[in-house]
């Protein structure tokens, strides 16, 4: 009996097969038969297609297409982004150590935190020039609406991001850290957003304000 149910199942496969292929062949025969006209008049093509009982098929086109402008703009690179922000708190960094000469002295001796992005300060002695970066650094970033977008994505998934792992100094310290100075990359994300974006400031705010402000947020 078993046999028998397996050969009376071949021809019903060759069946469905024959009609898939069938069907495929037809589509394809009909897609050839298909030519497309140009018409710089609408109601030429109009007059046409009724003459022949043809469907219209019109495409249309923009050199100034929103949709495309909308998905390269959502279409962020993480780490790019990350790039320009780190280089912000660099800069930050850097103003704070040219106004400490101690620090840019101790810098050299100074041993890197294992989960925190610091860079080395021993370049940075001129204080205007100093500024001047971090200044700049900061009007390319507000300047910039995908990073807004990007920090807007990922405080939306605050909790699914690997940016909670991720630490950095606010101010720039060397050797006794302040427990409230160590903040997760997402922290530093909502600071930026707030000061910038939101109260469009002119650079970051204090250690003790950006603190009150993650803390009443």
């Amino acid at each position: 009996m078993k046999n028998s149910k397996e050969n009376k199942s071949i021809p019903f496969c060759i069946n469905q097969l024959f009609f898939c292929v069938l069907f495929l062949i037809c589509t394809m025969a009909i897609n050839a038969q298909v030519k497309f006209e140009n018409f710089d008049s609408f109601d030429a093509m109009k007059k046409k297609a009724a003459k022949e009982s043809k469907l219209i098929f019109v495409q249309s086109y923009s050199d100034d297409c929103q949709q495309c402008a909308e998905l390269k703009t959502f279409a962020i690179n993480r780490d790019s982004v990350m790039t320009v922000i780190l280089d912000l708190l660099d800069k930050k960094h850097c103003y704070e150590a040219s106004l400490n000469p101690n620090v840019i002295n101790l810098s050299s001796q100074s041993k890197p935190y294992n989960d925190v992005f610091l860079t080395n300060k021993t370049k940075c002695k001129n204080t205007i020039i100093a500024f001047s970066n971090y200044e700049n650094a900061i009007s390319g970033i507000k300047s910039n609406k995908n990073i807004l977008l990007f920090i807007d994505k990922k405080l939306n998934n605050r909790n699914d991001s690997l940016l909670n792992k991720k630490y950095i100094l606010y101010n720039y310290e060397l050797f006794h850290v302040c427990k409230s100075n160590k903040m997760t990359y997402i922290d530093f994300l909502r600071i930026i957003r707030h000061s910038l974006f939101e109260l469009n400031m002119s650079d970051l705010p204090s250690l003790q304000d950006a603190v009150e402000y993650l803390k009443e947020s």
